[in-house]
């Protein structure tokens, strides 16, 4: 029986996410993933804890991503989901470095309190895997079928 999507106010969140189709559950995902990423490079340029470059321009380069590749996902562009996943996996290859290789360095988080560098590695990491999965879910996944299922056979007219 296809969702009633009438009633799409109702329910949990998370049945509404059931609810979407792979296209469009990966372009949430992956808009979480950038705005998780966004707010982690934030925070890390305003203690100046920044990585390479300006930070100015890496979060005006990550604001566009944010804008744009979750709406090329949600239209269903098979090719930003393929590639997106294959970055996205690269990530979690360097991720999954700088948590197993990471010295203890702590990051120090507003209210005094201070974080392990691995721990916050940890959750980039899970958030770049759950993006990654959702990703090439959508781009390498069965092809949609609309929701009221496949289209009869159309024959010729007859002669």
């Amino acid at each position: 029986m296809p969702p009633n999507y009438s009633s799409s106010r109702e329910g949990s969140p998370l049945e509404r996410f059931r609810q979407l189709n792979p296209y469009q559950q990966a372009a949430v995902v992956y808009l979480v993933y950038g705005l998780v990423y966004l707010g982690g490079a934030s925070y890390l340029a305003s203690i100046g804890r920044a990585t390479r470059g300006s930070p100015a321009l890496w979060l005006a380069v990550g604001s566009v991503f944010v804008l744009i590749f979750p709406v090329l996902i949600w239209r269903g562009f098979k090719w930003v989901a393929r590639l997106l996943s294959i970055l996205l996996g690269i990530r979690v290859l360097g991720l999954t470095k700088v948590l197993v290789a990471s010295p203890k360095v702590w990051v120090p988080l507003p209210g005094g309190l201070q974080l392990p560098q691995r721990a916050g590695a940890f959750v980039f990491l899970l958030v770049a895997l759950a993006a990654c999965v959702a990703t090439a879910r959508a781009g390498w996944g069965r092809p949609m079928v609309s929701p009221s299922g496949p289209s009869p056979p159309s024959y010729p007219p007859p002669p």
